[in-house]
């Protein structure tokens, strides 16, 4: 089983990270830059997390709230399989083998480790620097002809050297009394404050996760009651549906119980509807009949109780029948005649009126015949003749008038100036416009 690719999401300090691993691949950086951590996260890769615990857990990135992981492997034999890992309040791990079905891992190791341990692997596989001081020079000779093959490792130095410059370098940090330098407390300090916040950070993330927990809960909770809504919903509409059909099927059991037996139905034709409507046009006859017998019955009872002067009224029926509808038609001709004699009565008052207007007199029976003598054209003209003759009076009427005042006036100048014999007497003035005045 080989490595190929790696996909660090979030681990210590590697965040978004991915790598792709050929046979040999050495990683070289400066402290702190992730070398312990890549160690680790193959460790985890195929061992799960350690410890099970993300509040525990060495690695947890300060700035997320998980830790993240995915790697693609190649097989003994070819096949490619696909591990990924994720811790957040709880552990996943899926395996996947040549795009088969994904298996939920957990946090278990992967299948092909078998039997091997954590803690052998770490001792035996991932050596660190305390770890390499174990070895002395014959072991470490056989180890790089192991390891290297008996190839040329003239590139590499030996462990024990790597060791000593790692335990100057760690004691330079310190003084010969092994008490600490100003540099180192202060990192001391700055460390203890770190990991206070840390630690604060860690519990309002802890504050965070348990509100989420809570919201998550209250979530499930107004799930699972929109569920059971829905499902009181869908039974009462199940329930109103089955009321429904109750209800039909006991009306259907009333009619059933008032139709009675099915079987007094066998002798009715194929047509029940139209040989009712026969029967009752039957029966309205034979209604009617009862009802002419019946009147037929009660005339003769009548006759029969009838006296001898009742009798003769009765012979002459249809006469007195006549008489009355003739009394009644004169009595309605006179109703008409009063009508129309008070029609005229009110057309001749109008004309009387109208004539009274248009003539010099009272309007006569006399000019009522000279009237009805004239045709309608000689009237219209006669009229038009006079109206031209008013009006020709009505103006030298207003000449005369003229005449009179300009006679007085010239009557009146002449008593002032002494002048009254020379002047023309007015009435013989007068007298002459009134000669010369027509009729």
């Amino acid at each position: 089983m080989r490595i190929e690719r790696l996909r660090v999401g979030a681990y210590g300090g590697l965040a978004d990270w991915e790598a792709e691993l050929g046979d040999v691949t050495v990683v070289l950086g400066p402290n702190e830059a992730g070398k312990s951590t890549l160690r680790d996260i193959v460790t985890t890769l195929l061992f799960g997390f350690q410890p099970a615990s993300r509040e525990r857990h060495p690695y947890l990135p300060w700035d997320r709230d998980r830790l993240e992981l995915q790697a693609e492997l190649r097989l003994d034999g070819g096949p490619r399989a696909v591990v990924a890992r994720r811790m957040m309040s709880t552990i996943r791990g899926t395996l996947a083998e040549d795009a088969g079905p994904e298996q939920n891992l957990a946090n278990r190791p992967l299948p092909w480790v078998g039997a091997l341990r954590r803690e052998v692997y770490q001792s035996v596989f991932t050596l660190g620097v305390a770890d390499l001081r174990m070895f002395e020079e014959n072991v470490w000779q056989a180890l790089e002809d192991l390891l290297l093959g008996g190839g040329d490792a003239t590139g590499l130095r030996r462990p024990s050297a790597v060791s000593r410059e790692l335990e100057d370098e760690a004691a330079s940090l310190w003084r010969p009394d092994r008490r600490g330098k100003p540099r180192a407390a202060e990192l001391a300090e700055e460390i203890r404050h770190l990991e206070d916040r840390l630690a604060a950070a860690r519990r309002a993330d802890d504050r965070r996760h348990e509100a989420e927990a809570e919201l998550a809960r209250l979530a499930s909770a107004r799930a699972e009651l929109e569920r059971r809504l829905r499902e009181t919903s869908a039974r009462r509409e199940r329930l109103q549906r089955l009321q429904e059909a109750a209800e039909q099927l006991d009306e259907l059991d009333r009619r059933r119980a008032r139709a009675g037996d099915p079987a007094r139905l066998e002798g009715l034709p194929a047509e029940p509807a139209e040989r009712l409507r026969d029967l009752d046009a039957a029966l309205r006859a034979l209604d009617a009949r009862i009802a002419a017998i019946r009147e037929r019955e009660q005339a003769a009872a009548a006759r029969e109780r009838l006296s001898e002067a009742d009798a003769a009224v009765l012979q002459h029926e249809a006469e007195l029948r006549a008489v009355l509808q003739r009394a009644q038609s004169i009595a309605s001709d006179r109703e008409r005649l009063s009508e129309l004699e008070a029609r005229e009565r009110a057309e001749d008052a109008r004309l009387r009126h109208a004539a009274a207007e248009v003539l010099a007199g009272p309007w006569t029976d006399e000019a009522a015949e000279a009237l009805e003598r004239l045709s309608l054209a000689e009237l219209a003209e006669r009229v038009r003749r006079a109206e031209r003759a008013a009006e020709e009076r009505r103006a030298r009427e207003q000449e005369v008038r003229a005449l009179q005042l300009r006679l007085e006036a010239m009557e009146a100048a002449a008593t002032a100036g002494g002048a009254a014999e020379a002047a023309p007497a007015p009435g013989a003035a007068g007298r002459e416009l009134k000669t010369k005045t027509p009729p």
